[in-house]
């Protein structure tokens, strides 16, 4: 139960902060009276004991930072001070502000492309079964290590393969060839 007292206080000095504000001043109060009245009770005059009061609570606006600080929602007070203080110093500076938005909106931009070209490529499977055993076979030529293959080659290769399970051609062109169980066409890639 303590901690729902706890939580319920905090809301209030998030939610009514001049209301805690005006009972931490009264709390002060009473104890400054209550020190007043004891050093009354002292032998001291009325402005003697008030001084002596005072002097006791010389650092009452210390104390009073260290009440708030207890609360701990100063985080929360001086994020919403820090956000209005920055809305009105882009307000002044405009010029300054568009350019920030446009540097910032590019740079999501960039990590965006950047994040969904690495997604497709490293991260998302291949739309393929079992995609780690894809190989890529290559005619070698004396100049070209990855030569151009002809269609008649490729149809002599699909024909004689024993090794794969299926062999397929693909073209840089942006279209690839898709086998399908039932039959193949043609698809552009990225």
């Amino acid at each position: 139960m303590r901690w729902i007292t706890m939580l319920r206080l905090r809301f209030r000095s998030l939610l009514r902060r001049k209301a805690v504000e005006q009972d931490l001043d009264e709390e002060f109060r009473y104890h400054l009276e209550r020190q007043t009245d004891e050093e009354i009770a002292q032998g001291k005059t009325p402005e003697e004991a008030r001084y002596a009061a005072l002097r006791s609570f010389a650092n009452a606006q210390q104390r009073k930072e260290e009440c708030r600080d207890r609360r701990r929602l100063n985080l929360i007070s001086d994020l919403a001070r820090d956000f209005r203080y920055s809305m009105r110093q882009l307000r002044r500076a405009r010029g300054f502000t568009a350019a920030a938005i446009i540097v910032l909106a590019l740079g999501v931009c960039a990590s965006t492309a950047i994040f969904a070209i690495v997604d497709a490529a490293l991260i998302q499977p291949l739309p393929y079964p079992d995609p780690s055993r894809l190989v890529g076979v290559y005619e070698h030529e004396v100049n070209f290590e990855r030569s151009n293959l002809s269609y008649l080659d490729y149809l002599d290769w699909k024909k004689q393969n024993k090794v794969f399970t299926s062999l397929e051609v693909y073209r840089d062109s942006g279209f690839i060839l898709s086998t399908l169980p039932a039959h193949s066409r043609r698809v552009r890639h990225a």
